[in-house]
């Protein structure tokens, strides 16, 4: 809600004061009272909420000219009992504000109720799957608790417990911001800009043309010397520290100057380790850009890389973690380095093995699901992650060699 006043001084200047609201709803497990981060996204929820006031709080003009925390319970327990968990619930969020924002603590209200009627008619009329519909809403309409609790045991009752009833395990948090008067400054005069002056243009004399220089002699032709062949190489590999992890891996690198090279590997696993619980399932590339030192293709190297991939993972405890609805993979990078052997000292040797180590950044978008067989989703969270994103022993072979004319840089 926004809303504009306006009046004028005696002086005739105009002022105004701005009223902005926003509302964060978080929800609670059932007969809970305290805050849990990773139910029902409430992490999230606090988060996005958070980064919208964090920009009002930052405009000095700007104050909480009032904070309402609203919260109720769902039906399916004694009235008294609800009764007291709504205001428990209400009361711990307010604790929770006064310890985490700065505000005028006479601008708190803090209200609760058993069952939000309002809320829980609205939930109604929207589910076309209500069993004994018109009945729920007459109930809901003379706000009749005890014939609500009548339905125990009915169909109405048994989907609603878990169609409906969460939705109204919840605390409202309703921001309203005020901005101090700001002086409206009316438009300037318009500037007359008088025309200028015309402008008369003098046509120069022609200029005859000069004569043209006389025509030097060529000069006798160099002869250059024919350009130095090198090789460029094309490689397969595999990643032999993905094989325990059950992860299949396959690349190709392809030499583009004698010190340049472009690389890549994929990797692919849709296997669990032995057991529903443990699983790291992956679907992902790891491009490269390599300089190497000496200019063959062996020894040392450095590397600029990007990860990009889909992931399924779960560590046998309470959580499994995947990437957010199937539709963001993590999108990240970092640098790196090893050193390439070639497996004989024979010259025409197509093996070799690389040591890989690199670093990077990880932008981490995920769900969170109970790590049981179809566990439920239980929250979304954001991470970025810092650290190791490339380590790795890889067995390559040469393809064959293509033979270049240059000079080596």
């Amino acid at each position: 809600m926004c809303g504009i006043l306006s009046h004028a001084t005696p002086a005739d200047t105009l002022y105004r004061i701005t009223t902005v609201r926003d509302t964060v709803q978080i929800f609670f497990p059932q007969g809970k009272t305290s805050f849990d981060p990773v139910f029902e996204d409430n992490a999230l929820r606090i988060k996005e909420g958070d980064n919208r006031m964090r920009s009002k709080r930052l405009d000095p003009d700007t104050y909480i000219s009032h904070l309402l925390v609203r919260s109720s319970s769902s039906p399916e327990g004694a009235f008294a009992l609800n009764t007291r968990l709504a205001r428990s619930r209400a009361d711990n969020t307010a604790s929770w504000l006064r310890a985490n924002y700065k505000f005028d603590r006479s601008v708190l209200d803090v209200n609760s109720e058993a069952l939000d009627w309002g809320a829980f008619r609205r939930l109604v009329v929207a589910d076309p799957s209500v069993p004994d519909k018109n009945h729920v809403l007459d109930i809901i309409r003379m706000h009749d608790y005890d014939a609500l609790a009548a339905l125990k045991g009915t169909e109405s009752e048994k989907y609603m417990l878990e169609a409906l009833y969460p939705k109204l395990r919840t605390t409202y948090i309703i921001f309203e911001y005020t901005t101090e008067l700001q002086e409206i400054i009316p438009d300037p005069e318009p500037v007359l800009i008088p025309e200028p002056d015309p402008v008369i243009i003098s046509v120069p004399e022609p200029v005859p043309e000069p004569e043209p220089d006389p025509v030097p002699e060529p000069e006798p032709e160099v002869v250059q010397e024919p350009l130095p062949a090198y090789n460029l190489d094309s490689f397969l590999k595999t990643n032999l520290l993905s094989l325990p992890l059950l992860v299949a891996s396959f690349g190709a690198e392809v030499q583009v100057d004698p010190h340049l090279s472009i690389s890549g590997i994929a990797y692919y696993s849709a296997i669990n380790w032995f057991s529903e619980t443990t699983k790291f399932r992956v679907l992902g590339i790891q491009p490269e850009v390599r300089y190497w030192l000496r200019g063959d293709m062996t020894g040392f190297f450095i590397d600029a890389h990007a990860t990009f991939g889909w992931y399924n993972i779960a560590t046998n405890g309470e959580y499994r973690y995947q990437d957010y609805k199937h539709r963001t993979p993590t999108l990240g990078g970092g640098i790196g380095g090893g050193y390439k052997v070639p497996l004989s000292k024979k010259p025409d040797c197509r093996w070799g093995l690389e040591f890989t180590v690199g670093a990077g950044v990880l932008p981490l978008h995920y769900d969170i699901f109970y790590n049981v067989h179809n566990g439920r989703h239980t929250g979304v969270d954001r991470k970025t992650y810092f650290g190791v994103d490339n380590a790795s022993v890889t067995l390559t072979w040469r393809m064959d060699r293509k033979t270049k004319t240059g000079r080596k840089r």
